[in-house]
């Protein structure tokens, strides 16, 4: 058996990214969440950093970035979950840990931090992503509103990516969410709240502590806090008068 070696870069900011020439950076979008990796007795395990089914937001900053970062550009993007050794990670010599997603709502697309490659099916790119122990904070992103998450499958593999026999694996989840900064409420992008964008707020108003859970009713879910209530009908009902 051989431990994993690692060494984790302390970071002093909230921005992940490659060095910027000439353009902003892309923003990790808040505190950064660690997915904690641990592999003891060949048992994979994961721990998320506080409230494991907290909501992160997507947030459009209107930037433009430089190099491989014009990935991000137009997009809604975090980078705050980010993968780190939890304490022993013991594989055997030619193992390594692996991510694949297990099912991932439709348009959340996933970019490795630093390279900005896509990964985890992201334009064709393999399912199977190999993390190389070091603290690293993907970036993922979205481009319409709404609710997205991602279930991902971590185990020990080969060097080809199959399972290692006799390890078992662990499985995370991990949420986002987008809502647009302008046009609150505009679901089909007409450029307006008009009568089909009301009738889809009141198909997915649920009242306080009700959570959800249907992708779209997110674009209604203003605060953030996983339901669509009142509050959402106080910020909605302006929009929806002006028209």
């Amino acid at each position: 058996m051989k431990r994993l070696q690692t060494y984790i870069a302390l970071a002093t900011c909230l921005t992940i990214s490659t060095p910027s020439f000439g353009g902003a950076s892309p923003q990790l979008g808040g505190p950064m969440k660690h997915l904690q990796v641990t592999v003891i007795n060949q048992i994979v395990a994961v721990s998320i950093d506080g409230d494991p089914q907290e909501r992160l937001w997507l947030e459009n900053y209107g930037e433009t970035y430089p190099g491989n970062a014009g990935v991000l550009d137009g997009q809604s993007y975090n980078g705050q979950y980010g993968w780190l050794i939890g304490g022993i990670v013991d594989i055997p010599g030619g193992a390594g840990v692996f991510v694949k997603p297990l099912n991932q709502t439709e348009g959340l697309t996933s970019f490795e931090q630093g390279s900005y490659a896509p990964i985890f099916g992201t334009e064709g790119s393999s399912n199977v992503w190999q993390w190389d122990g070091f603290m690293t904070h993907n970036w993922y992103a979205a481009d319409i509103c709404g609710k997205y998450e991602a279930s991902y499958e971590v185990y020990v593999g080969d060097s080809s990516g199959e399972y290692w026999p006799g390890y078992t694996s662990d499985v995370v989840t991990l949420y986002w969410q987008v809502v647009p900064d302008t046009n609150l409420g505009d679901l089909d992008l007409d450029g307006d709240v008009d009568l089909q964008d009301f009738a889809e707020f009141q198909s997915c108003f649920t009242g306080p502590g009700e959570s959800t859970m249907a992708p779209h009713c997110g674009c209604f879910d203003f605060d953030g806090d996983d339901d669509v209530d009142q509050l959402d009908f106080e910020v909605i009902e302006p929009e929806f008068a002006s028209d």
